[in-house]
């Protein structure tokens, strides 16, 4: 059941990013919701011609917490779904603004200026002044619908959320308003002189308008538990680990996308991005029973010489938060992660998990 088990968030700053000054590029993030919880983390990329990467992983926890949440509104009881409320308690609830902050911001959605140096900007939510309210069809048609007036509704057989056409559109939906926000973003901060210096020989092709995505560069791995399934999708590296309750792992349940390969990822910014997502779902009811799931970016991998020394301190970690429990898990994280980075990875390090205690 949903209601036994419990969460964690933790992202820690990596040590070469504190010995150089440069911001955290990793972005961390959990939403937890009666009918559904979500874990969102990602990696902003390293290279230096991807200057704004923390901004970028910053808005792919914030836009893919909110994606999510709306998909899972789908998930609720037929009975709650039927209950009128209030649009803006809505939003509050799907933005998590009524729970605290796990990693600087709202729950699962981190401030757009904060501790991983992200510059702050563009609500990626709003529309931009001066745009066409009218909103495009799928044959990309403006619809010329008044505002207020209701289309006469088409009865249609309601969709499985957990088809696999659902699951490319909700993929879809999180590339399209991430891209649209960095571009926003960036339409409004043009580039310092010292980016323009990092951005080498990428300056004349942003200086053309051209990959502007790619200046805010960051995977995604990110995934919803309900009472009966689990979603999870990916666009790049970072693991997702089950442990089961025979005491078995398995770093399989995602298919690997073979692309990312060394120091090479797939990422958001990726111009056929929306068409290429990692996806799995997973019976819940599933025996054995699942006791831990952990979603890890490529800075935890790093810090061990193989797969099986992480496995074991996954393993631990997942020990600790059934004996100790999340709160006190989250600090000892905090302060063990920091320092596997400084004698390790020197990454940053993001960890989001659930464990059945």
């Amino acid at each position: 059941m949903l209601s036994d088990y419990r969460m964690f968030c933790v992202s820690v700053r990596g040590a070469s990013h504190i010995q150089e000054g440069t911001p955290k590029e990793d972005a961390a993030g959990k939403a937890i919701f009666d009918h559904g919880m979500i874990g969102v983390v990602s990696d902003g990329h390293g290279d230096a011609r991807c200057m704004r990467s923390s901004l970028g992983s910053d808005y792919t926890v914030r836009i893919a917490t909110c994606c999510l949440a709306r998909w899972l509104d789908g998930q609720r009881p037929a009975e709650a779904q039927g209950e009128k409320e209030p649009e803006a308690k809505r939003e509050e609830r799907i933005s998590g603004k009524q729970d605290e902050a796990a990693s600087g911001g709202a729950e699962g959605l981190p401030a757009d200026e904060g501790e991983s140096g992200a510059q702050g900007g563009t609500d990626p939510f709003s529309r931009p002044e001066g745009s066409d309210d009218r909103e495009e069809n799928e044959s990309g048609e403006k619809d010329d619908t008044e505002p207020g007036v209701q289309p006469p509704e088409e009865e249609e057989a309601a969709e499985d959320p957990w088809s696999d056409e659902s699951i490319m559109r909700l993929c879809r939906e999180i590339t399209g308003k991430w891209k649209k926000a960095v571009t926003a973003h960036f339409s409004e901060h043009p580039l310092t002189e010292e980016e323009i210096r990092a951005a080498g020989n990428l300056y004349p092709v942003y200086a053309e308008g051209r990959r502007i995505p790619h200046i805010y560069g960051a995977t995604l791995l990110a995934a919803v538990m309900t009472d009966e399934k689990m979603l999870l999708i990916q666009k790049g590296d970072g693991h997702a680990v089950f442990i089961y309750e025979d005491g078995s792992f398995d770093h399989e349940v995602i298919p690997w996308d073979k692309r990312c390969e060394l120091n090479f990822t797939t990422s958001l910014c990726d111009e056929d991005s929306q068409d290429t997502f990692q996806c799995a779902v997973v019976d819940m009811c599933r025996r054995p029973a699942i006791a831990a799931v952990v979603l890890a970016s490529d800075g935890m991998e790093d810090c061990f010489s193989d797969m099986e020394a992480a496995d074991v301190f996954v393993g631990q970690t997942a020990y600790f938060g059934a004996r100790e429990g999340v709160e006190d898990l989250e600090d000892y994280l905090e302060s063990e992660l920091s320092v596997r980075s400084d004698r390790a990875s020197r990454d940053d390090i993001s960890m989001v998990g659930w464990i059945d205690p």
